[in-house]
């Protein structure tokens, strides 16, 4: 059918739009450019050539995101590009080609994922895309956040309408949101606001699995009735930073089936919540705790704690620092712990020293299997070795995620770590560094040691595990 150059919107296409058709394939694009018959007049027949020229390198540049049986399973939607690109006339045609060919190309979609964005507002235009993709095949639906946006009650609106049935949702919002109607959610992540009676709704959802709340607070006093929350069927619990109503939600929760635990509080101290959720959950293995805090504040216990990553809230700096003992609290609470993570204190002041690795081989005698800590050995005496028959003989992997360490001292403490580790297997250094003498009023100075000397290092400690030398022969029998 003839038409014009200014009524037809496929001439305005900005190649910044080109962006959105990064998850169809060539063919499918083809397809959809060919419903548009050849033009009448000359000109323009001319400029839609040029264009589908253009168009077709650009394709050939972009990789679609599909699978290897051409079927489109997931796209990653650019928000803030589309923000910029989608005029009136560009978003008319985008809405018909999708219109068009969403349907049959979006039969097998499973997931989509939006983009952060920081500045722009996720406005009409992409809802409308949006809305368009949106299948009751979807199983995960990630939508965007931003510095100052958030999912809006149009999108939320559009997920209750039209996805019922998906499995895993991470929204960002402090909007009202019915979660009561996606009984097969088994994953949910929500950001920013959520109240009380929000987290008691979501303890009715039949097959939720994993939750993850995070900045989650409120304003508006509920008075609650004292009654427990249980979440029958959860098995992962991430928590970060929470407080006000949320806080008090939680420690009236129980999680008798929780195996994962996972908690980030750097702004208080969440002993209470803590201690009501290990007390509740008695199958929990896996315990994840960064908090800003002494370590002898914390009081915690659970027997069937298996794996346990320690993070002082101070790590890297300030705050906090570690006393050779400050981990000896690790050992009374969870006694049949087998991988534990501790990093934590600021290295730069001298008091995470390599002595607390006996004491931490003293709380295990023969259940820890891995360790990986932040260590600063710095200057590495024998005289300081006290107890001598201290040893960890159940440690398989060891793994030292910060090594700081005198130069000159490197072939003796590798001794010593052969006593005091006999059975490790495999022993690793991520950030390995040579400190030199402390100067008066100055930081110590540091260099990287490099891949050759770490090797080398490595090497001698396996040397010496081979010879089977107890601590006192290494040090009394002259083998140091």
């Amino acid at each position: 059918m003839p038409t014009t150059e200014k009524t037809h919107p496929a001439l305005y296409i900005p190649e910044i739009l080109l962006e959105i058709f990064t998850v169809l394939s060539t063919t499918d694009l083809v397809r959809a450019a060919q419903t548009c018959k050849t033009w009448a007049e000359p000109a323009l027949d001319t400029k839609w050539r040029t264009r589908m020229i253009k168009f077709s390198y650009l394709l050939s540049t972009l990789a679609p995101l599909v699978n290897v049986d051409g079927d489109l399973t997931a796209i990653t939607l650019q928000y803030e590009e589309l923000n910029i690109a989608l005029d009136v006339e560009s978003l008319t045609l985008v809405k018909q080609l999708l219109a068009r060919f969403a349907g049959p190309l979006c039969k097998n979609l499973s997931r989509i994922e939006a983009e952060p964005y920081p500045s722009s507002s996720f406005n009409d235009h992409c809802t409308s895309i949006l809305e368009l993709l949106l299948s009751s095949n979807l199983r995960e639906v990630k939508l965007p956040s931003g510095a100052a946006q958030d999912t809006t009650r149009a999108n939320l609106s559009l997920l209750e309408r039209q996805t019922p049935g998906i499995l895993g949702l991470t929204v960002t919002s402090d909007e009202t949101f019915n979660y009561a109607i996606f009984t097969n959610l088994r994953f949910l992540s929500h950001h920013e606001y959520l109240s009380f009676a929000d987290h008691a709704m979501l303890a009715s959802l039949p097959n939720l699995r994993i939750l993850h709340l995070s900045h989650s607070m409120t304003s508006n006093a509920y008075h609650n009735d004292g009654s427990i929350i249980t979440f029958p069927g959860l098995h992962e619990f991430l928590l970060s930073d929470i407080s006000g109503e949320l806080e008090e939600a939680v420690e009236q929760s129980v999680m008798p089936a929780l195996r994962t635990l996972h908690v980030t509080m750097t702004r208080y101290k969440p002993l209470t919540l803590l201690n009501h959720t290990l007390q509740t959950s008695p199958l929990l293995e896996d315990f994840f705790l960064e908090v800003n805090t002494s370590e002898r504040e914390l009081r915690l216990r659970h027997d069937q704690i298996r794996k346990f990553v320690f993070i002082n809230g101070s790590y890297g700096g300030g705050g906090c620092d570690w006393k050779d003992d400050d981990l000896d609290w690790i050992g009374s609470s969870f006694p049949g712990l087998q991988d534990l993570t501790a990093y934590g204190g600021s290295f730069f002041k001298h008091r995470t020293t390599w002595r607390t690795l006996p004491s931490l081989a003293a709380q295990f005698s023969e259940n820890l299997r891995r360790l990986e800590i932040t260590l600063y050995v710095g200057s590495f005496n024998l005289s300081d070795v006290v107890p001598w028959d201290i040893t960890l003989s159940s440690l398989r992997t060891l793994t030292f995620s910060q090594l700081k360490i005198k130069e000159a001292d490197l072939d003796l403490f590798s001794k010593y770590l052969a006593a005091l580790f006999p059975n490790v297997e495999t022993l690793e250094i991520n950030d390995f560094h040579e400190t030199s003498v402390k100067r008066p009023k100055r930081q110590p100075g540091t260099r990287l040691f490099s891949e050759v000397e770490k090797g080398l290092f490595i090497g001698k400690f396996f040397e010496y595990k081979a010879g089977r030398h107890t601590m006192k022969e290494m040090i009394g029998g002259g083998v140091m």
